[in-house]
């Protein structure tokens, strides 16, 4: 469980790495693709005012787009250490509690838990009686639903009940909590999307089939690539000794490219429906390397070896 673990009568309620990470994406990102489209909105308004405006609205933009990028890239590289701040600790069977950044003190069972939420800044989860504490803060919304299940979970240990917003059940975040959805999101036909899913999954889950869906993903996009390459190459190179009319070349190149394509989008795509099932199918064209990191022995594995 993402935001909660229990050992015997110790509980404890951290914070996620996940959730770091994609805020630090968010920065690195979506945040300049939303300046840069403010930025042509103001270029519309203010080109008839003359270069002056134009230059004032361009240097604002790149500091903009910068300054965004770099933050984004600190949180990213700082996350792992912001999610471990975020702690807290129960002790039942000494009946202490501690709290991130605090020292510990007496343990009172509070009468439930409960979360609520904070508008923009996300979730909170908080423990509600004698004292009111709050264990974790500025949960993403997408995260509700892993949130709720940490709540209800941490509620049946202490024997008190839950109190969650049916929107926190139901919330739907960019990486998703099932982790069969997201090893198909790794094999997606969306350059960058894909990638985007793959790094994420290797750096924070632990699940074995997705990280082997993530690598092979990635194993797949630079042979990609150079078959792209080598199909313009060879299409390329003798039309161009033969100095063969323009449109006749461009024919030449983009039809073995446009085929490439769809083979590229039909393997993805089988792969995405595969991986959402829940199996691990190894390519063929990729089996030396991604047969060792298969979690469990490949369908036809044994009878191949006989």
């Amino acid at each position: 469980m993402r935001y909660f673990s229990a050992n015997e009568d110790r509980l404890v309620l951290r914070g996620s790495l996940r959730d770091e990470l994609v805020r630090g994406a968010f920065w690195v990102f979506v945040a300049p693709a939303g300046m840069a489209f403010v930025g042509w909105s103001v270029f519309a308004l203010a080109g008839a005012a003359g270069t002056a405006p134009l230059a004032l609205t361009a240097a604002g933009l790149s500091l903009g787009c910068a300054a965004s990028g770099l933050f984004g890239l600190y949180k990213m590289a700082s996350a792992s250490r912001h999610a471990a701040s975020e702690r807290a600790h129960i002790d039942l069977g000494e009946r202490v509690i501690t709290l991130a950044g605090e020292t510990p003190r007496v343990f009172r069972t509070p009468t439930e838990v409960r979360v609520v939420r904070r508008r923009l800044l996300g979730w909170e989860l908080r423990l509600e009686g004698d004292e009111r504490l709050t264990l974790l803060r500025r949960v993403p919304h997408g995260s509700g639903r892993a949130l709720a299940r940490a709540a209800d979970a941490l509620a049946e240990a202490l024997g008190v009940p839950s109190r969650v917003p049916t929107s926190a059940r139901r919330a739907v975040g960019v990486v998703p909590d099932d982790p069969r959805t997201w090893a198909g999101l790794c094999y997606v036909p969306l350059d960058g999307v894909n990638i985007a899913y793959c790094l994420l999954a290797l750096v924070s889950a632990d699940e074995p089939r997705l990280r082997f869906a993530a690598r092979q993903s990635l194993l797949l996009a630079p042979l990609e690539i150079a078959l792209a390459v080598l199909v313009t190459g060879c299409a390329g190179v003798p039309l161009a000794a033969v100095s063969a009319p323009l449109e006749l070349g461009l024919a030449g190149v983009f039809c073995p490219l446009a085929l490439l394509g769809l083979i590229r989008l039909t393997v993805r795509l089988v792969a995405t429906f595969r991986a959402r099932r829940g199996e691990v199918w190894v390519m063929p064209w990729l089996a030396p390397i991604a047969r060792r990191w298969a979690p469990v022995r490949p369908r036809g594995a044994a009878d191949s070896e006989r």
